[in-house]
């Protein structure tokens, strides 16, 4: 599986959303919201980007190229901008960081219900801040990020010795998988987040993008810029 010829395509079309909630560029009504179902209480939350993925393009080369000093630098610049970001400005929690990677939740307690639009535009304003540290470092590696919005179940794993309280569930390993696909200095979000986003949200389409662990394809969104 070649993932660059995934993310960046034979050709780029850039829509708009209308007022209807569905693209222009399919023509079909965004799909419905999932819902609850009985037995258990799943969270509604964008993952931002999701677990178990990693967040900066072209990180690994750049790790064995440079001194671990120099890696640690690079990470404790981000994470600097990123960590009050996410959290202060746009309400969101960061569940855990994963090497060169980050994690971060909305709506983990029902209470956001625009947890979409915070998560996208916590993304495109973290890109802008990291792209004004990039004019000082144009060596350093670019950010991806995927963004995925839907349901989530808070379980407790492991055993004696360690238990850990991830959330599980297609949510999270989808926006693991856009996270990878995303372009360099991009944001890629689903179908589910471009469903609630205002009018007006501008992206690129990518339609039919093959993951790793999906047998279906799923549709994604280039997100460029927000009303």
């Amino acid at each position: 599986m070649r993932l660059p010829q995934l993310v960046l395509g034979p050709a780029r079309c850039r829509v708009s959303k209308t007022s209807t909630g569905s693209c222009s560029l399919s023509g079909r009504r965004a799909a419905a919201r999932p819902r609850w179902r009985a037995g258990f209480r799943p969270i509604r939350r964008s993952s931002f980007p999701s677990s178990r993925s990693r967040i900066f393009s072209g990180f690994t080369t750049f790790a064995e190229q440079a001194p671990p000093d120099e890696v640690a630098a690079v990470l404790d610049a981000y994470w600097s901008i990123a960590a009050p970001l996410l959290t202060r400005r746009h309400g969101g929690e960061i569940e855990k960081f994963i090497g060169d990677g980050i994690v971060t939740t909305f709506n983990s307690r029902g209470d956001q219900p625009d947890h979409a639009l915070r998560a996208a535009q916590a993304a495109l304003n973290l890109q802008r801040e990291l792209a004004r540290l990039a004019v000082e470092h144009p060596d350093w590696p670019q950010m991806r990020i995927g963004i995925n919005s839907g349901e989530a179940v808070v379980r407790e794993v492991g055993g004696e010795g360690h238990v850990a309280y991830p959330l599980l569930g297609d949510t999270i390993n989808t926006g693991a998988r856009l996270e990878g696909l995303a372009p360099p200095g991009g944001v890629l979000i689903g179908a589910n987040t471009f469903s609630q986003l205002p009018d007006g949200a501008v992206v690129e389409e990518r339609r039919g993008l093959r993951v790793k662990g999906r047998v279906a394809t799923v549709n994604a969104y280039v997100l460029v810029a927000l009303p």
